[in-house]
Parts: structure tokens; sequence; C-alpha cells
């Protein structure tokens, strides 16, 4: 990662991955040659015996995003993910 990189934040639990790949295919459009880093992360804590316990969990990933991909494509035409 160049010094010069820029970075910042996106919160709305597991959803925010959503958008920050939608704002980085956005960016790309116009910068072709650029490479974006999303890294995406949740973790759903809930009190023991709470209706949301068996729901809770921890994940995370990280993707570089590319003008020309080599594992995953998006279609130009998709207005969800």
């Amino acid at each position: 990662i160049q010094p010069f990189a820029r970075c910042f934040e996106m919160k709305e639990a597991c959803y925010a991955a959503t958008p920050a790949i939608q704002l980085a295919k956005d960016y790309l459009a116009t910068r072709p040659n650029e490479k974006v880093l999303v890294i995406a992360t949740d973790t759903a804590r809930y009190g023991l015996n709470s209706g949301g316990e068996p729901t809770q969990g921890a994940g995370a990933v990280a993707m570089v995003i590319a003008h020309n991909p080599s594992i995953l494509a998006l279609n130009e035409d998709a207005v969800a993910y």
C-alpha cells in the first residue's frame, strides 16, 4: 500500500461491505489502472438467552478490487449485490 493511499471507514454492521464495493466499482470506472482494497468485518454480540443469541458471530474479508478481476466479476447492469 502506497504511503499516500486514502482511507475511510463506513459503518452499518455487515451491510457496509456492499456500499464499499459499489463505491470501489464507481471509483474504478474512471480510474481503470487503480486498485481498491476493501476490508469488511462484523462482530455481532448479544446477551445470553436473548433473541439474537443464535445469530451472533463474527466474520471478516479483505478484497482487492480491480478493473480486470481474476476471481469474480460484477455485472455492469447490477443494481444490488
